[in-house]
């Protein structure tokens, strides 16, 4: 056991540290998946140590990390909250945040953002429906590009569901990620280009090949690492510190 920590540390320590930036593009943040592994791993170990250690529970190990599914998938490294830089000062890119949205938003601002596309509305009408619309959903708290590209952002994520969704707000990819999470692809809003126009049309609802979310994306997307009750809809930097902190503690462990 301790040469196997030993080795885990090693690989561990090779990874950049907490605290780093990571690029804006994404290119290098793929150097931070053996963190996040570990932080699975170490977590579902955490879960049957509290069980163990409980005279009522002892019954040896219960949780288990999947290593056949993780080995059947390709993972990426996921943000956490969406990492768009988009001023949003053009048709195009108003369309795509209005599509990301759409999952996140009430009955009544989904028929807002469906009337958005609407081929006659005026140029004004457009403009007031989406400064609406901005209004409601835009994060509550600022984030830099910095900021967003740091480990606390960062989540495991299996490839077909990450891209699946685009570049969706953190609510819009709670409902897609509970949905995996149950079985199912959930229908989702996808941006289309006809007749020179902006449309939105619809995935088909399907069962997923696999149901398997990491232990820790889970807890991510259901705000586990909260310290008190805050808004679903929102990944904020309280939650993201929560997270990181939870990180720093499991590696810990290895000492």
């Amino acid at each position: 056991m301790a040469h196997l920590k030993e080795v885990i540390k090693k690989n561990i320590e090779k990874c950049p540290k907490l605290d780093s930036q990571y690029s804006e593009d994404g290119s290098n943040k793929t150097k931070c998946k053996n963190i996040l592994l570990f932080h699975n791993i170490q977590t579902a170990i955490n879960q049957n140590v509290q069980l163990i250690s409980k005279e009522k529970y002892q019954m040896g190990i219960f949780y288990k990390f999947p290593f056949h599914l993780y080995k059947l998938e390709n993972w990426d490294v996921e943000h956490i909250n969406s990492n768009t830089s988009n001023l949003l000062d053009d048709d195009n890119s108003r369309c795509e945040w209005l599509s990301n949205i759409y999952l996140s938003a009430e009955t009544e601002d989904q028929n807002l953002i469906l009337s958005y596309f609407e081929s006659d509305k005026e140029i004004g009408e457009k403009n007031e429906i989406f400064k609406q619309l901005m209004e409601r959903y835009k994060d509550k708290e600022e984030w830099s590009q910095q900021e967003k590209n740091m480990i606390w952002n960062y989540t495991l994520l299996d490839s077909s569901t990450n891209r699946s969704y685009g570049n969706m707000i953190f609510s819009g990819k709670r409902r897609v990620i509970i949905g995996k999470d149950c079985g199912k692809n959930i229908s989702i809003p996808l941006l289309k280009k006809k007749d020179n126009r902006n449309k939105m049309e619809w995935s088909e609802e399907t069962s997923a090949e696999s149901s398997f979310v990491p232990l820790c994306t889970r807890r991510v997307f259901l705000k586990y690492y909260s310290a008190s009750y805050s808004d679903n809809n929102y990944w904020t930097k309280d939650d993201a510190q929560q997270y990181l902190n939870d990180i720093q503690d499991c590696i810990d462990k290895l000492n």
